[in-house]
């Protein structure tokens, strides 16, 4: 079978970390589009490809030689740019977050039926060994061999502060989208969704940047959420662009407590977690570390993924439903701290 052929769309970080990863798992990467086909060129050389495959967005849509387009631009040119792939014949990876708009996420996959296409959301960890054995833990209840219990309380925490860059006024950009929300917190939304269920109840609140200049609102730079999901647990989480809290998950049961700090990026051969036995424990109190599972995961899992899936070989991962959930989430956060996207 012939290599799946690919576009990309943006040459941002995030574009320039992933493009390695698409040439390591056999994607023929023939197109990278910018405003200035000079940086697609630019970023085609960086990685020993031919820096005639920089191009205009409008150059990419004509071509009839892609199978899909990864597209990694501000958030507020995500579902446009997406459904713009659609509609000519292209398979579509979006970046995360794909929209803050449920209405607007059910429009793109609308989009995605009438043209049979793929339109997939990225999430990296979703790949990775470590997290369907979280996703074990949190659903064990009380069965033999359980570590924590029964689910009671999720704590998904993920801050680090802004610093200056070329990214920095997309993040603090209203009409782009920005925000702690958009930019961190969705890590956390995704993963405690995945592991308790859709949120039967959501508050939130938030501390805000002054507007960019031009702009008539500002962003979210911190925030702290609370859910109720579905059995009755609990789950909070803080994000912030202002302060370094650091990144922790913390799953607790009515036996026990399990913390990881690298549940969104758990590379490496040292993935180790941090379990604490309560008294009612089957094995009795105490404190221990347990290594994870280990193994290829991350962003060449996820293209490798999506190649199988454009092949019929996989369901894609997350599925549409599962995308369109989150931006619903989203979606509900921005209501109760009164923020709202246009």
């Amino acid at each position: 079978m012939s290599a799946p052929r690919w576009g990309i769309i943006g040459t941002g970080r995030i574009a320039t970390g992933h493009l390695p990863c698409m040439l390591e798992v056999g994607c023929d990467v023939r197109a990278i589009a910018s405003r200035d086909p000079q940086r697609g060129g630019d970023l085609a050389k960086s990685a020993d490809q031919d820096p005639e495959i920089g191009c205009t967005v409008d150059d990419l849509l004509r071509r009839d030689d892609l199978d899909a387009v990864y597209i990694a631009t501000p958030n507020h040119l995500h579902v446009e740019q997406s459904i713009a792939c659609l509609r000519a014949g292209k398979h579509v990876l979006c970046e995360k977050p794909f929209t803050p708009s449920r209405a607007a996420a059910e429009r793109a996959f609308e989009e995605a039926t009438k043209a049979d296409r793929l339109l997939g959301e990225v999430w990296t960890y979703l790949y990775h060994p470590q997290t369907a054995w979280l996703r074990e833990i949190a659903t064990a209840g009380e069965s033999p061999g359980s570590l924590i219990g029964t689910l009671r309380l999720i704590r998904c925490d993920r801050s680090h502060t802004l610093v200056g860059g070329p990214t920095e006024n997309t993040r603090l950009s209203h009409r782009m989208q920005g925000g702690a929300l958009m930019d961190l917190g969705v890590y956390p939304l995704s993963l405690m969704r995945l592991l308790a269920g859709e949120p039967a109840e959501v508050s939130a609140t938030g501390r805000f940047a002054e507007p960019l200049p031009g702009e008539a609102a500002g962003v979210d730079i911190s925030l702290s959420m609370a859910f109720r999901f579905p059995g009755g647990v609990l789950g909070h989480s803080f994000t912030s662009i202002e302060v370094t809290e650091g990144v922790t998950t913390t799953l607790t049961g009515s036996w026990g407590r399990l913390t990881t700090t690298r549940p969104y990026n758990p590379g490496g051969d040292d993935l180790t977690a941090h379990l604490t036995r309560f008294e009612n424990h089957p094995d009795g109190p105490g404190e221990t570390k347990i290594k994870a599972p280990t193994g290829e995961g991350g962003a060449p899992s996820m293209f490798r993924h999506f190649n199988a899936a454009m092949a019929g070989d996989v369901e894609l991962r997350p599925t549409p439903e599962q995308t369109i959930a989150e931006a619903a989430a989203i979606e509900r956060i921005n209501e109760a701290i009164g923020q709202r996207f246009d």
